[in-house]
């Protein structure tokens, strides 16, 4: 019995510390659900609530014993009866087995009406025998989170719309200022036009004045107008300059060129100047830039213009001297870096001066403008410039002990110029004596300048006030060579060319354009038009009298007759043996815009082959199907680049397949593309001869 006891008394002991072990665990278990922030529900099969814990009575706004055998959503969702209907076959297939675990997001509407985004974790719990299944719910409140997403997505909107409008608002700005530079521009090209006139007028009238008998105050008195006339031009021609930059319409020309010929146009230019000052202008020159260079040469010559005869003109004594001097060359002969210097004992600038040159309309000291005039936009415009050549520029002086400026130009290595133009490296202008010009100008100052300059050379001129009356001109005289203005009223030159062009008893014509809009655009109107040459006013005698003799010695280009095949076949066979090959193609155009690179020159002639002999199988279907409309549209196309590569005659039967009216040309055409066929064959030829 004793025995009995104390096993009793022992498994009493031992139950009270399992009993106690578990209302341990249970409190933990309580403490634990009573922190959580979670929901944690435990709900029957039909949705009846049995346990509900401290934060889910804290977001419902009910306690646990409020909703102890009530259904969950029925007691605390304010919802429509298709939410509740969902939730109860949720629990359904829970407690059937279906399924074992479910993840449902929901709005659960507290008592206090406040919503909260919950995410549901549906599990179903092991079932106990004799005891009903359970479903254990546990809920997420996430909606700081989604109130923070959806702030950051109406954010996100609103800063979309905000930069779509700062964009839209910064595009109309680009735009305005867009149309502000283009209105600039033509304003500024314009004005070019209308200054550049009288201008030519001016200077063309001065050097008149000083082929006359002049007493010496008289021709004192006429120099320094020409002086100041041609000083006036510079001005305008750097406004133009600084404008085009400023606006990124400036492009570089990059040619072959040797820096020798620079420097000589340099002591041509600038030498009486130094001499009259009783300066010595000096060339010093790093041996390895001998070879020919590839490059602006036009925009060197202008920066080295520029700071030479600012040098000339801040110095009272001593020297000018002019560097260039290789200070980086690539592998491989690529590149050369060249760095320019033009050193003067003048009369120098301070520290504080240097820091306002090369700044658009600033000089080193205002008292320079009053004294040595200027606008301040050389060294601007010598800046720019020198970017564009991939090289800076800079200065280094002292007051009264004169002053370094430099500047660096990245050029390439040149070829041997093409060998085309090498016939016109020396021309003489004593063959303008006794040819006969027609002088197509409107203005009647420069009609009198002109006329004047050229029969001084020996030449008899007639005169055209426009366009339409050259054409009525030259359809009764023969002329040596055409002068055209381009801006002329009635018909302009680019018209009047283009109808000379037309005319195959006129196609051969010389005609040199004569206009006061400088720069490629022009200069590439009047090429695409027909015309030979450019000259831009104001109009230099020496310039003009060689461009002339340049084209009168050249024999004019044979005329290709739209006839028939065979007459033409004859025609081609003259040509190419009894003449030059610049009768079939003309290499020399095609060089006047890419320079002296034969590698540019090839690649544009055979582009143009390539090009061409495709549209000969277009022109060929189009004429098999009796399509004249779409001859006479290729012809078009084809038509100005032809002449730009210098193929005048093929040129010409582009512009008769242009040409074309209806089907009762269709013999016509057949003939046309006959030549076409047979004369490109030949250009091919003489490409290939002239190209190796």
């Amino acid at each position: 019995l004793e025995t009995l006891e104390q096993e009793v008394a022992a498994h009493a002991e031992e139950l009270q510390k399992m009993l106690h072990r578990i209302s341990i665990e249970r409190d933990f278990n309580e403490s634990l659900l009573d922190t959580a922030q979670v929901i944690i529900l435990t709900q029957s099969a039909d949705g009846s609530i049995h346990s509900l814990n401290r934060y889910g009575e804290l977001l419902t706004g009910c306690s646990e014993e409020e909703l102890l055998g009530k259904h969950f959503v029925q007691a605390t969702n304010r919802v429509e009866t298709a939410e509740k209907e969902t939730q109860q076959a949720l629990l359904q297939s829970l407690a059937t087995g279906e399924h074992t675990h479910i993840q449902r997001e929901s709005v659960l509407i507290a008592m206090s009406g406040e919503k909260y985004e919950i995410t549901w974790n549906h599990s179903r719990l092991s079932d106990q025998p004799g005891e009903s299944t359970m479903i254990l719910s546990v809920g997420i409140d996430h909606t700081e989170r989604k109130r923070a997403e959806q702030a950051l997505l109406n954010w996100n909107s609103s800063l979309e719309i905000r930069v779509e409008e700062r964009t839209h608002e910064l595009e109309q700005a680009k735009q305005q200022a867009e149309t502000a530079n283009q209105a600039k521009s033509e304003f500024l090209s314009n004005m070019s036009h209308e200054i550049r006139t009288p201008m030519n007028s001016i200077i063309g009238m001065t050097q008149l004045i000083k082929r006359t008998e002049l007493n010496p105050k008289q021709f004192d008195y006429i120099a320094k107008v020409d002086y100041s006339a041609k000083h006036l031009l510079n001005l305008i021609n750097e406004m133009l300059d600084f404008s085009k930059i400023e606006a990124g319409k400036f492009e570089l020309e990059v040619l072959d060129f040797k820096l020798s010929t620079i420097f000589e146009n340099l002591n041509n230019q600038l030498g009486e100047s130094a001499t009259n000052k009783f300066l010595k202008l000096v060339f010093d020159v790093d041996p390895g830039l001998s070879i020919p260079l590839q490059g602006d040469s036009l925009r060197l010559y202008q920066i080295l213009l520029n700071y030479t005869s600012n040098a000339i003109k801040f110095t009272d004594a001593g020297e000018i001297v002019v560097r260039a001097r290789i200070i980086e060359t690539q592998s491989l002969g690529a590149d050369i870096l060249v760095r320019f210097e033009v050193q003067d004992s003048g009369i120098g600038i301070s520290a504080k001066q240097i820091v306002h040159l090369f700044q658009p309309f600033h000089q080193a000291d205002a008292s320079t403008t009053r004294k040595y005039g200027g606008t301040g936009l050389g060294l601007a415009i010598s800046r720019q410039l020198a970017e564009m050549m991939g090289g800076e520029v800079g200065v280094t002086s002292q007051p009264d002990k004169g002053s370094t400026f430099w500047f660096t130009a990245r050029l390439g290595r040149g070829v041997k110029p093409f060998k085309a133009d090498q016939t016109l490296l020396s021309v003489n202008p004593g063959i303008i004596k006794g040819s006969c010009i027609l002088l197509t100008e409107d203005n009647l100052f420069n009609q009198q300048v002109a006329k004047e300059l050229l029969e001084d050379a020996g030449a008899t001129v007639f005169i055209a006030n426009n366009g339409k009356e050259a054409l009525d001109l030259l359809v009764k005289k023969h002329f040596d060579c055409v002068l055209m203005d381009m801006q002329m009223p009635v018909m302009d030159g680019l018209e009047a060319t283009r109808q000379i062009r037309a005319n195959p008893n006129l196609v051969s014509t010389r005609i040199i354009a004569m206009t006061a809009n400088a720069g490629q655009e022009s200069w590439a109107r009047c090429l695409n038009a027909g015309m030979d040459d450019f000259i831009t006013k104001p109009i230099e005698i020496q310039l003009l009298l060689t461009t002339i003799a340049k084209w009168l010695v050249r024999k004019p280009d044979r005329v290709v007759p739209v006839l028939t095949s065979t007459s033409f076949l004859k025609s081609v066979a003259v040509e190419a043996t009894d003449t030059a090959d610049a009768s079939i193609i003309d290499l020399t155009i095609l060089a006047k815009i890419l320079g002296n690179q034969p590698e540019k020159i090839r690649k544009y002639v055979m582009m143009f082959l390539d090009l061409t002999q495709k549209t000969i199988i277009e022109i060929e279907t189009a004429l098999a199907q009796g399509d004249i409309a779409t001859l006479s549209a290729i012809g078009h196309r084809t038509k100005s680049s032809a002449r730009t590569v210098g193929a005048m005659g093929f040129g010409e039967l582009c512009q008769a397949l242009e040409e074309l009216k209806g089907n009762e040309d269709t013999g016509k055409a057949r003939d046309i593309v006959i030549q076409m066929r047979t004369l490109l064959t030949v250009i091919s030829e003489n490409i290939n001869k002239d190209l190796v």
